[in-house]
């Protein structure tokens, strides 16, 4: 499993903390999954404040597009 899949099983599996690094990275990881067409990905919806908000209009970008 490559660092890309890893990181997008942990984005799937909502093992994303609110360190601003690690979510960077997570978003980052969920955009080029999106973008390779598995529009599965999502990030969790449990994350507060403006990392909140960016995960939520990222699911709903992914919700669309899988649609």
């Amino acid at each position: 499993m490559s660092v890309r899949d890893a990181s997008t099983s942990a984005v799937r599996n909502g093992e994303v903390s609110t360190g601003n690094d690690q979510f960077s990275r997570a978003l980052l990881s969920a955009m080029l999954a999106l973008k390779e067409g598995d529009f599965a990905v999502r990030m969790p919806s449990d994350l507060m404040g403006v990392d909140g908000k960016i995960a939520h209009a990222f699911n709903v970008i992914a919700l669309l597009s899988e649609r």
